[in-house]
C-alpha cells in the first residue's frame, strides 16, 4: 500500500483487494481525499495534502482545547451558560432548533457539541476558549497547517453572501416559490462559484505554501496532515 496508490485489502474489504481508491474517483468523475492511519503508524491516503474543509471534524479540536483549558485551571468548567434564543447559530439539530433560553454548563457543552454536532454549543465554546488556543494546540500537536479561521455563524453569513443575501437567515429562508429570483439552479450555481475576492478580502485566511489559498468566507476551516 503506497500514498500513491491505495488498495482497499484489509479485513471485510479484502474482496476489494488491487482496486485502487483513486481509480475509483476517476472512473466516477469525482474528486475525493481520505486519511487512515493506526494510532503511533504510518498511514495511507489520497490527496491527503490537499487544501480542503473538513466541516464538523474540526469540533474535536475545539473539544480538546476546551478540556486542555479546564484542566489548566484557565476555563471553569462548572460555569453556567444561558443561551437566548435571540441569537442562535443555525443547525439542522440541537439548540439550533429550540425556542426557549437554555442553561448548561461549560463542560456539558461539549459532549453536546461531539454527540449531535451542535452548532450553538460549538460557537458558544469557540467563544470562550479562542481561536487561537485552538488553533495553538493544534499545532502542538503537530498539524501545522490545520486551522479554524472563524466560528460557524460567520461563515455561514459568509456562504449567504457569497449567494447574494445578507444573512444566512436571509438566505435560509428564501423560497423562489413565493419570494421570485434567485431560483434554487441559479443558489447552487453561485454555491459552485469562486468567492467573491472583494466582498471577502477583508476576511481571515488560512495559506499553506504548497496548496492555493482558502476561500476565506466559504472555507474558514483548513485541514491537512501532520508535518514533520
Amino acid at each position: 500500500m503506497t500514498s500513491a496508490s491505495p488498495q482497499l485489502c484489509v479485513g471485510p474489504f479484502a474482496i476489494l483487494a488491487g482496486v485502487s481508491v483513486r481509480g475509483i474517483l476517476n472512473e466516477l468523475s469525482v474528486s475525493g481525499t481520505a486519511y487512515a492511519a493506526p494510532v503511533g503508524g504510518t498511514g495511507v491516503g489520497v490527496g491527503e495534502d490537499d487544501l480542503m474543509t473538513p466541516a464538523s471534524v474540526m469540533k474535536v479540536q475545539v473539544a480538546l482545547a476546551v478540556e486542555s483549558a479546564i484542566a489548566a485551571g484557565a476555563l471553569d468548567g462548572l460555569q453556567q451558560r444561558v443561551l437566548s434564543p435571540k441569537r442562535r447559530t443555525p443547525g439542522p439539530v440541537g439548540m439550533s432548533l429550540l425556542r426557549d433560553e437554555v442553561r448548561m454548563s461549560v463542560r456539558d457543552l461539549v459532549p453536546q457539541m461531539l454527540t449531535i454536532s451542535d452548532n450553538v454549543a460549538t460557537d458558544t465554546l469557540l467563544g470562550l476558549v479562542g481561536l487561537d488556543r485552538v488553533n495553538q494546540l493544534t499545532a502542538g500537536l503537530g498539524l501545522t497547517r490545520t486551522r479554524i479561521t472563524s466560528d460557524i455563524e460567520s461563515m455561514l453569513d459568509g456562504m449567504a453572501v457569497e449567494a447574494g443575501f445578507a444573512s444566512y437567515t436571509e438566505l435560509a429562508g428564501h423560497d423562489p416559490t413565493f419570494a421570485g429570483p434567485p431560483s434554487i439552479n441559479e443558489l447552487r450555481r453561485r454555491a459552485r462559484a469562486p468567492p467573491n475576492r472583494s466582498a471577502t478580502s477583508s476576511a481571515p485566511t488560512t495559506c499553506c505554501a504548497s496548496t492555493p489559498p482558502c476561500r476565506p468566507a466559504r472555507s474558514p476551516w483548513t485541514r491537512s496532515t501532520p508535518t514533520p
